[in-house]
């Protein structure tokens, strides 16, 4: 292409059009998901975990609430008046819960400088309490 004017930025073709097959896409370099820790599990916690499993370049590994177990996090998740039922599996268990054979370690620290984010390999850490 040939710009005619620098002032009108038009751009003409030199050459004649020629039928044109677009490449296949390459593939996209293997990567890593993000590891996300929550604190909180709560109307907004539960919205992220959900959003979170629809996005592959992100896995949920730790979720920090202390006032629910994991039974009742798996009954919040499965049974949400808010964003309705979990189309899933959601399994608890000692310590973790399981969301679609993916485990997610459960801690229940009062204070955010006693969460052992580390100890699962968590990258980033949304804060979902409303406290901070």
């Amino acid at each position: 292409f040939k710009a005619t004017s620098t002032r009108s930025r038009t751009l003409h073709s030199t050459h004649a059009p020629t039928p044109h097959t677009p490449s296949p896409p390459l593939p996209l370099p293997a990567t890593m998901p993000i590891k996300v820790g929550i604190n909180g599990f709560g109307r907004i916690g539960r919205l992220v975990l959900r959003q979170a499993l629809k996005n592959p370049n992100v896995k949920v590994v730790a979720v920090n609430d202390p006032f629910i177990d994991t039974e009742y996090m798996e009954y919040m998740l499965k049974y949400d008046t808010v964003h309705g039922r979990f189309d899933g599996t959601v399994v608890h268990g000692d310590g973790k819960f399981t969301v679609n054979g993916e485990d997610i370690t459960h801690f229940g620290a009062m204070s955010p400088a006693d969460i052992p984010w580390g100890s699962v390999g968590v990258d980033y850490v949304v804060e979902s309490t409303g406290v901070f």
